[in-house]
């Protein structure tokens, strides 16, 4: 009885941990991270119809959500996610140097590495689904 009482104490202690390390966003972060998702719609329909105009503002508007999210992340001190905002960064100036030389190739390539940063983070750092429509961070 002593020993499931201790195992007991155990499993709630660790799994107090591990709800405690996962956070709601603060509403910056979230705004950034449903900015950067509307326009990431408006991307694709601009890249699909090779519009570099509509490419060009949408890399415009980007910027400032991607760079709240480096920001974000270079506080918290979380590396992996650190590197995945700068590659936000990069990708977003690669569309726009891209859109701004109409180079097709660079357009998608930059889509593409975009898409993949937002993916590799959000795999390691977005938790749940909260009922308000935003996530915790993990």
């Amino acid at each position: 009885v002593l020993f499931r009482s201790a195992v007991a104490s155990v499993v709630v202690v660790l799994g107090v941990a591990v709800v405690a390390a996962n956070e709601k966003a603060p509403a910056s972060f979230s705004d950034a991270m449903k900015g950067i998702n509307a326009t990431n719609m408006k991307l694709r329909q601009h890249v699909t119809a090779k519009d570099f105009d509509g490419v060009a503002a949408d890399a415009a508007a980007l910027k400032p959500f991607a760079e709240t999210t480096l920001k974000f992340w270079q506080e918290k001190k979380v590396d992996d996610a650190v590197k995945a905002a700068t590659d936000l960064n990069k990708a977003i100036a690669d569309l726009a140097a891209a859109a701004k030389a109409k180079d097709e190739a660079a357009l998608g390539a930059a889509s593409q590495a975009m898409g993949g940063t937002c993916r590799t983070c959000h795999t390691a750092h977005r938790s749940e689904k909260l009922p308000d429509g935003t996530y915790e961070i993990k």
